[in-house]
């Protein structure tokens, strides 16, 4: 299942939740956790209570032995994802964390923003003990996905190509677990000692005081949790702390190559405590707008053209379509683009109203329901044009829609 345009909200339990050899693509996701966190406990989304969240995703992979094929390795592509940030109960509680990578689970990340997670960026954890140093690259843990590459099984382990229909016996064309220009803003602050996070702040008032006065640099010992606590896995399972994040899958998450940026704001504009409001998910800043070494894969639906950072790059498209637009969570402004489909002999050309410098998708679809990509343009001012010189017109409708990205 493949699934784009997307956005959860108001989660009690984990944000996107993925199982059992999940290998879908999603692209342009949102996901906010917890829906109030104001000292005067009221929920605006109309909760009787405010929810906690959790992890910003939790991502298993096959049960039992964990070696079960086909491995979990979806990818994530263009999504902005916000944790449940820095109220008082995330000095208590938790983990309150980003990513959660158990049970031999991968993903592959690409042009992703992580922020606000006061317990950490990710967590990936490993079937090993905490402080066991034994590891090996075929290994069944969440770690093997992230800090090594597999020689053989093809994409999913289970001997199939990107398409999921080609049979291999090849390598995979990368590990399963990858994060690629991803921006990781505003992660790890808050400690909880009961939890075993070594954030940097031990109270909100702490907290409080270093983001008025703008906070410090993150360091890899607040960003990364070394250990988990499987709690709730099972009877068998409860009380066993298992060690994460290790140096390896560290050193790869950090790796010059992979073009992820901590600690630096895209320019969304986002409250680190509210989040309920006033939410501007337009990234701002010019590297996260352009990103110059996005390697995005373009199989499955994925847009490769999608070079910037998040969900949103110049139109708050949800706006005044979801609940969260009618409480008045979402601010900034959504662009519908006026468009005029026209024909040239058989073949199709769109044209639509653009403002200059705002990158658009033309999609188009036979059945209008499951689109495809003709093309991404950055517009100028005025009329754009794209002709879709792959189709023609004929028996089957075409239905085509642009969309500001």
């Amino acid at each position: 299942m493949n699934l784009r345009y997307a956005i959860s909200t108001f989660c009690g339990d984990d944000g996107l939740d993925t199982d059992q050899g999940f290998l879908g693509c999603v692209q342009y996701y949102v996901q906010l956790q917890n829906n109030g966190i104001g000292t005067d406990g009221i929920s605006l989304s109309g909760r009787n209570t405010s929810n906690l969240g959790d992890s910003l995703t939790e991502n298993d992979g096959p049960e039992s032995s964990n070696s079960a094929f086909p491995y979990s390795t979806y990818t994530l592509a263009n999504a902005t994802m916000i944790g449940r940030g820095y109220g008082s109960l995330s000095y208590s509680g938790g983990p309150f964390g980003g990513p959660n990578f158990k049970d031999n689970a991968g993903a592959r990340t690409y042009n992703t923003l992580i922020m606000d997670n006061p317990h950490g960026v990710v967590c990936i954890t490993d079937r090993g003990s905490e402080g066991s140093n034994t590891f090996s690259s075929s290994g069944n843990s969440s770690i093997n996905r992230f800090a090594g590459t597999r020689s053989g099984g093809g994409f999913d382990g289970a001997g199939r190509e990107n398409n999921l229909t080609t049979i291999t016996s090849g390598n995979p064309d990368g590990p399963d677990g990858v994060y690629n220009n991803t921006w990781f803003y505003r992660n790890g602050y808050a400690d909880t000692s009961a939890i075993g996070v070594n954030g940097a702040y031990t109270t909100k008032a702490a907290f409080d005081t270093a983001f008025a006065n703008g906070l410090p640099a993150s360091t890899a010992s607040n960003r990364f949790p070394q250990t988990h606590d499987k709690s709730g896995r099972g009877s068998n399972t409860n009380g066993v702390v298992n060690r994460a994040n290790t140096p390896a899958v560290q050193a790869e998450i950090n790796k010059e190559s992979n073009y992820n940026v901590f600690d630096t704001n895209p320019g969304v504009v986002v409250d680190p405590y509210h989040r309920i409001s006033g939410i501007d998910l337009r990234v701002t800043v010019s590297a996260a707008k352009n990103l110059s070494n996005s390697a995005l894969p373009s199989y499955r639906g994925l847009n490769s053209d999608a070079s910037f950072v998040g969900a949103v790059r110049d139109n708050m498209w949800m706006k005044g379509w979801t609940l969260g637009d009618r409480l008045g969570i979402y601010s900034g402004t959504q662009i519908v683009p006026d468009v005029v489909v026209s024909v040239d002999g058989s073949t199709p050309s769109i044209t639509f109203g653009g403002e200059a410098g705002v990158k658009y998708v033309v999609e188009v679809s036979t059945d209008n329901k499951t689109y495809t990509k003709v093309r991404t343009v950055t517009a100028t001012a005025g009329n754009n044009t794209v002709t879709d010189s792959l189709n023609t017109v004929g028996s089957t409708p075409l239905y085509y829609r642009v969309i500001a990205l």
